[in-house]
């Protein structure tokens, strides 16, 4: 069997895991609040531009510095495994071209991602800029060719070449994307056009030269793509349970007092045990302090009161919905079955857990609110809040407990 028969094997087998685990992630409630989410964000966007003028400070900095980060945005997809250092190493050149040939994968969501970036900003580089709507589509090409460059320099980290080069190599790639990016936005976006081929030509060349003549350091590939893979199943991991993503329970010493605050009686067995995984494990707890974090600093930020109650929600949802498989974690515990508790107390105990983190969730976004906003504005977070924290718990969850029953 040809390397390119099991490259492609390989491809198929990975888009066809991870388009599995999507129709949880894009279910129908996530969508209703993405498409809520994303027509708060337009109009915000839109109330915004308004507001712009040809002499308003920064916009085109701003502009530039978002350009230049969402083209570092995503790996480049290598598709090699362990066993690959031991099977395939005589066939390392033959992997070294399909690798590279493969790159085109690794191209599609970007891609899509810049074509959505271009059109963002269009009205702000048109204001600001001699970019028309005729020429967006020239910075798109620009923005994909710098892409590109960018993915295939990782390669390059999988190579035995010294840390010193490949330092060197990152920040000329750098300074020729900004270079790029500054002709394209402050002098012509075809001057910026002609530099980017030259530049995208010789990176390129000297780039696939060094992979194609350098040995491969297969320990560092091997980590490259299980860290590109982990990340994509780490965010989904935010809205079903993967079984690639495991975390080791930590002991955490200092949350004992908090928990021997609660009643750790025979009424309260399941409680307890929930509390103990939640805090030692960083599945739970860190999805949890994340999305807080996330959610507090974003509040402040956001000048609509209406994408503020947004937001909260969203944020109170997707805690929410990842805590529900909290109750199947015993389920491999054959002792638990021993217990002298009402099998009922456990779907109590995880709803007096949601109850307990969502309300503390929510008081936290509305004392946000109440400092940046205003008293009345923090008063109805809370109570928009509450109602979803009552619908969630006590209609969404016990339906949603049901089809995970049946699967």
């Amino acid at each position: 069997m040809s390397i390119e028969i099991i490259w492609k094997r390989r491809i198929r087998e990975q888009y066809k895991t991870i388009s599995r685990y999507l129709k949880y992630v894009f279910n129908d409630h996530f969508v209703l609040v993405l498409i809520f989410l994303m027509g708060g964000l337009g109009y915000s966007y839109s109330e915004y531009l308004k507001t712009l003028t040809v002499d308003s400070p920064w916009i085109k900095e701003g502009v530039l510095i978002i350009l230049l980060s969402s083209i570092y945005i995503g790996r480049i997809a290598t598709y090699i495994k362990e066993g690959d250092a031991v099977y395939l190493l005589p066939k390392e050149k033959q992997i070294n071209e399909t690798v590279l040939k493969n790159t085109f994968f690794s191209m599609i969501f970007p891609s899509l991602f810049l074509i959505i970036l271009s059109y963002i900003s269009m009205p702000v580089l048109i204001l600001t800029s001699e970019i028309t709507s005729l020429t967006i589509g020239l910075l798109f090409i620009i923005l994909v060719l710098l892409k590109y460059v960018q993915l295939i320099s990782q390669l390059l980290s999988m190579k035995l070449l010294s840390n010193r080069s490949l330092a060197i190599g990152k920040v000329l790639i750098f300074l020729g994307n900004i270079i790029v990016l500054y002709l394209s936005l402050y002098q012509s976006i075809i001057t910026g056009l002609i530099f980017a081929i030259v530049f995208v030509a010789s990176s390129s060349y000297l780039i696939v030269s060094k992979w194609n003549t350098k040995r491969m350091d297969w320990e560092k590939a091997i980590v490259f793509e299980k860290t590109r893979l982990y990340s994509i199943y780490r965010f989904i991991n935010l809205f079903t349970d993967v079984s690639i993503v495991i975390s080791k329970p930590k002991r955490r010493k200092y949350f004992d007092k908090l928990i021997y605050f609660f009643q750790h009686d025979s009424a309260n067995v399941f409680y307890y045990l929930f509390l103990r995984v939640f805090f030692r494990t960083q599945t739970y707890s860190g999805l949890y302090s994340r999305l807080l974090v996330l959610t507090l600093v974003l509040l402040p930020l956001v000048d609509s009161f209406l994408l503020i109650v947004g937001f909260s929600i969203v944020s109170l949802y997707l805690i929410g919905f990842q805590l529900i498989p909290l109750i199947n974690y015993f389920d491999e515990q054959s002792l638990l079955e021993i217990y002298p508790v009402q099998k009922e107390s456990l779907y109590a105990a995880l709803t007096k857990m949601l109850l307990y983190l969502l309300g503390s969730a929510n008081i936290s976004y509305a004392i946000v609110a109440f400092s940046f906003v205003g008293l009345s504005e923090g008063i109805t977070i809370v109570l928009a809040g509450s109602l979803f924290i009552y619908y969630f718990i006590y209609k969404y969850t016990p339906k949603r407990l049901q089809i995970m029953m049946k699967r």
